[in-house]
C-alpha cells in the first residue's frame, strides 16, 4: 500500500467509477452524500464536514435539520461505509484509488494501493441441516448486504470467550457441485454445535458461493476471526479435497493439508476434517460435544452421496428441484432405512407439494415420515421442529406443536428455523406479545432469509399493528424487490390501511411474478379487495371463474371463505371455513386472527364451527 494522496483529478475519476458502479445502483441517497464530502475534501472544505452539513445540504433536509434528533446523517453515512467496503470487495477488487470514509468521521480519505490486492496465501480459489422451504432465492447484491448486516451486529455483540469462524463453500466442477455443498454444509453442522464457536450461518457463508474473492476479505467482512476455504475433485473413484484455514486479520494460512480418499470414504474424511479444524483452533471440548463431532447418522456411503443430492435440489425452490429431492431420499432411504435425517427432509418436501397438490394426500405422509425419525432418534432437534410445525399447519393443534417446538429448542437453541415455526403457530394463535420475539430471535439467527426475516412482519400485520408492519415489508421489499410472498403481503396492509388501489396493485403485481415452490394467491385476494370496495361485480366474475379452475386443480377453500366474507355473505363463508377446516387448507391456520374474517367472527356460529372441528382452543376469550 503506498499511503499517497491520489492527484484530485484521479480521485475524481475514482468517485465517477464508483457511482455508476452495480453497487451504487439505486442508492441515490449514498451517491450524493460520497459526492458531497470527496468535492468538499477536495476544495479545501473538510473542516465544514459535519452532520449538520451533512444533513441539512448533502441530503437535502435543510436549515431546520437537527442532528440531535434526526438520525439521516449518522444513518446515510454508515450505509456509505457498508457500499464502499462492497464496492472493493467486489468490483473495484482491482482498482489502485482506495476512497474511504473512517468511522466517527465524515472526512473521506484518499490511498493509492498496488494495481492488484493481494492474493490468497494458497492456490485455493475462492448438517444445521438444510430446510428446504426456507432456502429462497434473491439477488446477490441484497444477499451480501444482508450478510455483511449480520455479521457487523454479531462482531459489535461478540461472546468474549468464544472464537469465530466461517466456512466458504467448496469450489469444484458443475458436475459435483452437490457433494462440495455437501462437504461444505456437514463441516458447517458440526462446527455449529460446540459452545465456544461461533460459526456464520450456512446461509450467509453462501452468499460468497462462486465469487473469486480473498477469503481473508471475506474473512473481514464477515467479522471472523478464521476463514475455512477447500476446493474438492472426483476423479473415478477417488475423491481429493484441499482443504486451508486463513487467519482474517493477517491473511496468513494457519494450515492447509489435502485428503486423498476413495469416494466411499467420503463421511470418515468429513469427520477428520472436523478434527482437524477444532485442533488447529485449539478449542476445549465438552465429552458430549466429542461424542457430537463424532456422531454419524449413516455409515452407508452410497446412501450418504443420494441425501447430499437431495440436499442440493432441496434448496433450489420449484416444483421440478423438489420432486427431484423427493426422489433422491427416497433413494437414501432405500439404502439405508435408519437414516434419520433423510426422513426429515423427504417429509419437508412432501409437505411442500402439499400447499399446491393439496394437503388431503401428502400430509398424512408427511407426518407419518418424520414421526419415523423420531422413531430413529429422538434427539434430533429438526425432526421435532418440523412435527411442530406439521402438527400446526394440518391439525391445527397448538398444544401438541408447542410440546414439539420447546423440545426441538431445549435440543437445539440455536435453530432458526424452530423459532420461526414456532413464531409462527404463536402469531397464528393470537400469542402475539410472545411470538414477536421469537420472530426477532429467529432473524438474529439467520438474518440472512427474507423468508425469516418476513415472520416479524406477518406477526405485526396479523396483531393489527398495520402501519408498523407495513414500514417491515418496505424494508423487505427494498432488499428483494423480486420475491413474490412480501410483494402479495403487502397488498394485505395496504388493503386493511383502505389503500385499495395500492393493495391491488401489489396483488397483480405478485400474480405475474415467477412462482416458487408454493402456491402464492392471486386471485382470490384481487376478488377480495374488488368486494370491500364496492365493486361487487367484478369481484364475483373472479369467484365464478375460481370455482371452474378449481374442478381442474386443487383450490383452498380457505380463498373461497375469504371471498364470501369480502362480499359480505356471512352463510358461504362459514360454509367454506368449514371445508376448509376439514380439508386442512394451509391458510386455515389463520382462521383465529386473519383480519378479513372480523366480520364472520361476530356471527355466534363462528364459534359452533370451531367447536365442532374440535378446535374450541381457538376461540377468542
Amino acid at each position: 500500500m503506498d499511503n499517497k494522496e491520489p492527484a484530485h483529478d484521479a480521485i475524481r475519476a475514482q468517485l465517477a467509477k464508483i457511482v455508476a458502479s452495480d453497487t451504487f445502483r439505486g442508492g441515490q441517497r449514498g451517491i450524493s452524500l460520497l459526492q458531497f464530502v470527496v468535492e468538499a475534501t477536495l476544495t479545501g472544505r473538510a473542516a465544514n464536514l459535519k452532520e449538520y452539513t451533512l444533513g441539512a445540504d448533502a441530503l437535502g433536509r435543510g436549515p431546520k435539520f437537527d442532528p440531535r434528533t434526526d438520525a439521516t446523517a449518522r444513518v446515510e453515512a454508515s450505509r456509505l461505509r457498508t457500499r464502499l467496503d462492497l464496492y472493493y470487495a467486489k468490483e473495484g477488487e482491482a482498482d489502485s484509488i482506495l476512497v474511504t470514509l473512517p468511522k466517527g468521521s465524515y472526512v473521506p480519505v484518499f490511498t493509492t494501493r498496488s494495481a492488484t490486492p493481494p492474493k490468497p496465501t494458497s492456490s485455493l480459489p475462492t448438517l444445521k441441516r438444510v430446510w428446504p422451504r426456507l432456502h429462497l432465492v434473491t439477488g446477490g447484491f441484497v444477499l451480501i448486504i444482508l450478510a455483511v448486516a449480520a455479521a457487523t451486529w454479531w462482531y459489535s455483540n461478540p461472546a468474549k470467550e468464544s472464537q469465530s469462524i466461517a466456512v466458504l463453500p467448496f469450489s469444484t466442477e458443475p458436475e459435483m457441485e452437490y457433494l462440495a455443498d455437501g462437504v461444505t454444509e456437514e463441516l458447517i453442522n458440526r462446527l455449529s454445535n460446540l459452545s465456544n464457536l461461533h460459526v456464520t450461518a450456512r446461509s450467509v457463508a453462501f452468499t460468497f458461493k462462486g465469487k473469486s474473492m480473498d477469503p481473508a476479505a471475506i474473512g473481514k467482512q464477515l467479522g471472523v476471526e478464521t476463514v475455512v476455504a477447500g476446493r474438492l475433485a472426483v476423479r473415478g473413484d477417488r475423491l481429493t479435497i484441499q482443504v486451508e484455514m486463513v487467519n482474517a486479520a493477517t491473511g496468513a494460512q494457519t494450515w492447509g493439508e489435502k485428503f486423498e480418499r476413495n469416494l466411499n470414504e467420503l463421511i470418515s474424511v468429513q469427520e477428520e476434517i472436523g478434527s482437524r479444524v477444532t485442533d488447529r483452533l485449539q478449542l476445549r471440548l465438552s465429552i458430549e460435544e466429542r461424542r457430537g463431532l463424532a456422531k454419524r447418522y449413516t455409515n452407508n456411503a452410497e446412501a450418504y452421496q443420494w441425501y447430499l443430492q437431495g440436499l442440493y435440489y432441496s434448496s433450489k425452490p420449484t416444483h421440478e428441484g423438489i420432486a427431484k429431492s423427493i426422489d433422491y431420499y427416497k433413494r437414501a432411504i432405500a439404502a439405508d432405512s435408519q437414516f434419520a435425517p433423510a426422513y426429515v427432509n423427504l417429509a419437508t418436501n412432501y409437505m411442500l407439494l402439499s400447499v399446491g397438490e393439496g394437503p388431503s394426500k401428502l400430509m398424512p405422509q408427511a407426518i407419518a415420515t418424520v414421526r419415523k425419525a423420531i422413531e430413529l432418534d429422538d434427539e434430533l432437534a429438526e425432526a421435532h421442529a418440523e412435527l411442530g410445525y406439521f402438527m400446526w399447519i394440518y391439525g391445527l393443534d397448538a398444544a401438541g406443536s408447542e410440546r414439539e417446538f420447546k423440545l426441538a429448542l431445549k435440543l437445539d437453541p440455536n435453530s432458526a428455523v424452530a423459532h420461526y415455526d414456532y413464531a409462527r403457530m404463536l402469531g397464528e394463535t393470537g400469542r402475539f406479545n410472545e411470538a414477536l420475539p421469537e420472530a426477532r430471535r429467529a432473524v438474529e439467527l439467520d438474518p440472512v432469509s427474507i423468508q425469516i426475516r418476513k415472520r416479524v412482519a406477518v406477526n405485526l400485520y396479523l396483531a393489527r399493528r398495520y402501519d408498523d408492519a407495513l414500514i417491515e415489508y418496505q424494508k423487505l421489499i427494498e432488499l428483494a424487490p423480486d420475491f413474490v410472498q412480501t410483494q402479495r403481503e403487502l397488498g394485505l396492509v395496504y388493503e386493511r390501511l383502505g389503500r385499495y388501489p395500492e393493495a391491488l396493485q401489489q396483488f397483480q403485481k405478485a400474480l405475474v411474478m415467477p412462482e416458487n415452490y408454493a402456491r402464492i394467491p392471486g386471485n382470490p385476494d384481487i376478488a377480495y379487495v374488488l368486494a370491500i370496495s364496492g365493486k361487487e361485480r367484478e369481484a364475483r366474475l373472479i369467484l365464478d371463474e375460481l370455482m371452474l379452475q378449481s374442478k381442474l386443480r386443487y383450490l383452498p377453500a380457505y380463498d373461497i371463505a375469504l371471498i364470501h366474507a369480502g362480499l359480505n355473505d356471512v352463510d358461504q363463508a362459514l360454509s367454506w371455513l368449514t371445508r376448509a377446516l376439514r380439508e386442512r387448507s394451509f391458510w386455515a391456520g389463520w382462521i383465529k386472527v386473519d383480519p378479513r374474517l372480523d366480520s364472520v367472527r361476530k356471527d355466534p356460529r363462528f364459534n359452533q364451527l370451531l367447536r365442532d372441528a374440535g378446535l374450541s382452543a381457538l376461540i377468542a376469550g
